[in-house]
């Protein structure tokens, strides 16, 4: 662990942190782990956050992530965490206020256009907005499901497939048996 003896610095490395955590994760979700209000986190975001991204700053995105989360638990107002990539870490590039596919091609349309042509891969959800979205603006691309919904996906066939065998069992064999 680092000590940080700049108050300032201090309280930009526990923001970075907040955000990192919001990456597959709600803000209540964040709220509960770390013990901070709700406001907190929201304040994070706008500080964390530039109201534009400076493309400038990137030489090339490769891989980029997009989720979305709930602002509250139990809510359909989702936000969309636009996540880059790179060897060594992972940025936030942007928070999309809502997860229309439109919202999601407006991004990345913003995107220059030698930018996004250094795009091969986007790690999402199966949510057909944000595929439908980078199959026609990053073609190139290739989309990779995050790996919790193949799992996901797999279980509940398996559940499936066991419940059914199960009631077949119960068809065929006496009670007792």
């Amino acid at each position: 662990m680092r000590l940080v003896r700049d108050p300032l610095a201090a309280h930009q490395a526990f923001d970075q942190s907040l955000l990192r955590q919001l990456i597959n994760s709600t803000v209540s979700d964040v709220v509960r782990k770390q013990e901070v209000s709700y406001d907190s986190v929201l304040y994070a975001i706008n500080r964390g956050v530039a109201q534009s991204v400076d493309w400038r700053e990137l030489t090339a995105l490769k891989v980029i992530g997009m989720d979305e989360i709930a602002q509250r638990k139990g809510h359909r107002d989702f936000v969309v965490i636009v996540t880059v990539r790179d060897d060594e870490d992972m940025a936030l590039i942007g928070v999309l206020p809502n997860r229309k596919k439109e919202t999601v091609v407006a991004f990345l349309r913003s995107i220059p256009v030698e930018l996004r042509a250094s795009i091969e891969r986007v790690c999402t959800d199966i949510y057909e907005g944000f595929t439908n979205a980078v199959k026609e603006e990053v073609s190139q691309a290739r989309i990779v499901v995050d790996r919790f919904y193949v799992a996901k996906a797999y279980r509940e066939c398996a559940d499936n497939l066991r419940k059914s065998a199960l009631r077949e069992l119960k068809h065929r064999l006496e009670k007792e048996e």
